[in-house]
């Protein structure tokens, strides 16, 4: 017998022959979590995956961005550079890359959104442009 697993939750005990057929259509053998991405996309994932999706910018709950209005010592708020860029909590990041930028545009085609704190986590520094 093997036991499968649902994302919704839902635990089925079938016949060992029977296991890739329900892979097959979306039952797994181990837990799935949903994990939520900074810009809106969701994706089940195993749960012995769920470390490596956090280290890469994955939550799992729901991204709400810090609100960057924080009063902080008379300086202005969310640390505007000179280039115009405000530097906020969200960065963006390529999965091969060693650098956070702070524009979309900066970071390539393959950039996605994350948090500057999950970024420095992963080891990323600052791109040379805006790292004033």
């Amino acid at each position: 017998m093997g036991i499968l697993l649902s994302a919704d939750g839902r635990t089925r005990y079938t016949l060992q022959s029977e296991v890739e057929a329900y892979q097959g259509v979306g039952w797994y053998r181990e837990q799935v979590v949903l994990m939520y991405a900074a810009d809106g996309r969701t994706r089940y994932t195993l749960k012995s995956e769920v470390d490596a999706y956090k280290k890469v910018g994955w939550y799992t709950e729901p991204y709400t961005p810090p609100k960057t209005n924080s009063s902080s010592s008379g300086s202005s708020s969310g640390g505007s550079s000179s280039s115009g860029v405000v530097r906020g909590s969200t960065v963006y990041v390529t999965p091969s890359g060693k650098k956070y930028h702070y524009s979309a545009s900066c970071a390539g085609k393959n950039a996605r959104a994350t948090t500057l704190s999950a970024a420095q986590a992963s080891g990323k520094g600052p791109c040379s442009k805006y790292a004033r």
